[in-house]
């Protein structure tokens, strides 16, 4: 029995991998047609892992490490419940910032490939752990050699479509991440990065279209949702905006995410009381909650609590940049800090590199209230003209212009 359920598995598996490529290794051949256990039970406990897992909740990844646990409480040595085990204590590590979790992760992911060295679904994992943990050179380096395990496998190859896009590599962002969509269309987090990756272009109809999609296969799509409101309100399309934010309320009332979908909504339309009423809801702040906060707190004149929560959101990234110099989210961050500490030079020195390391989302700098204290800085408009000049060229690249 259960090399019949593996048999049309691996028939799959070689369909994908050929669609892919031309010619398969005999090792590719082989290690597709691996069987990763032959216990039924903890082949079941491990695909139910997997289907919480892909609700891409907190809650979802909490509930797949018991049955990944199970599963290895049935098969010690099945590599694949490793390898699921790496993926959610990263996602958990990503959703709490507990390293607890990161380390978790790491370890479950030595325990998968100290059985099988050569489990994709282990390099793939060990990819996700390393881009949460600021390492994104190792995650793309993980991620292609997972490809090159298993030339069909769907998460690796939309993973390195997002770390091309974490590079501001438009063009080959795209490329992958419509490799991923042809084999999946549907997929709920390539559909909504894939809409991201148009809004960066300015694609706006385009992005437009594909978060729509989204929503019509997966009505209650996080990400599809969160791309409408962003999308919108940058576009000067607030009444949408908040159509969408309403809609992740309304089919997803349990989902904490949202009240940082929430205050990011009402802190580009500057009000403030809202603002922080839904950042302090959330769970765990990240720091363009704390900057948001500390803003927020500034405007209503609590200017001690401000402080704080800047002097938090400094530390943090300042940790980020010295475990990666060439992130620009942090770089981005820093800028921030600094106008709000009325050190302008400091501030375009780093949106600078921002820009130098990849940095495209230059709407985002037009629509935030920090950045209106620079706006009139001559300096301001020749560094978004830099930003749009790299969209540009990325668009050539893309064959999206001519």
């Amino acid at each position: 029995k259960m090399r019949n359920i593996f048999e049309v598995q691996t028939d799959v598996a070689k369909k994908i991998a050929y669609a892919l490529k031309s010619k398969l290794s005999p090792e590719e051949e082989a290690r597709i047609d691996q069987i990763p256990t032959q216990n039924l039970e903890a082949y079941t406990l491990y695909k139910q892992g997997k289907e919480k897992y892909y609700q891409y909740s907190r809650d979802g990844y909490k509930e797949s490490v018991e049955y990944f646990k199970r599963a290895l409480g049935v098969d010690p040595m099945y590599s694949l419940a490793y390898a699921g085990l790496g993926d959610s204590y990263g996602q958990l590590f990503r959703a709490t910032f507990d390293t607890t979790y990161r380390d978790l992760a790491y370890s479950a992911v030595e325990k998968a490939l100290k059985l099988d060295e050569n489990l994709a679904e282990g390099y793939k994992a060990l990819g996700l752990i390393y881009m949460y943990d600021n390492n994104p050179n190792e995650s793309l380096r993980n991620n292609l050699k997972a490809i090159k395990l298993k030339p069909g496998m769907l998460d690796a190859i939309a993973n390195v479509g997002l770390r091309y896009l974490g590079k501001g590599d438009l063009s080959e962002s795209l490329e992958w991440l419509n490799k991923a969509i042809a084999l999946d269309p549907y997929h709920r987090r390539i559909k909504w990065h894939v809409g991201r990756v148009h809004r960066f272009f300015g694609n706006i109809e385009e992005s437009e279209q594909v978060f729509l999609d989204g929503i019509v296969k997966n009505n209650d799509s996080f990400g599809c949702h969160l791309g409408l409101v962003v999308l919108h309100q940058q576009n000067g399309n607030n009444n949408k905006a908040k159509y969408f934010l309403d809609e992740l309320f309304r089919l997803r009332p349990t989902d904490n995410r949202i009240h940082r979908v929430a205050s990011q909504y009402y802190f580009m339309n500057e009000d403030f009381q809202k603002t922080k009423e839904h950042i302090l809801l959330l769970k765990e702040k990240n720091i363009n909650d704390l900057i948001a906060l500390a803003f927020t707190e500034k405007k209503l004149n609590n200017f001690k609590i401000s402080e704080d929560y800047l002097n938090e959101a400094k530390k943090i990234a300042i940790e980020l940049l010295n475990k990666n110099a060439k992130n620009p989210l942090p770089i981005r961050s820093l800028a921030f800090i600094n106008i709000m500490n009325q050190k302008n030079d400091e501030a375009f020195q780093l949106l600078e590199k921002f820009c130098d390391n990849g940095g495209l989302d230059y709407k985002s700098l037009l629509s935030n209230p920090i950045i209106s204290k620079i706006k009139n800085d001559k300096r301001f408009l020749p560094l978004i003209d830099r930003i749009m000049e790299n969209i540009d060229r990325e668009k050539i690249e893309a064959g999206l212009t001519s």
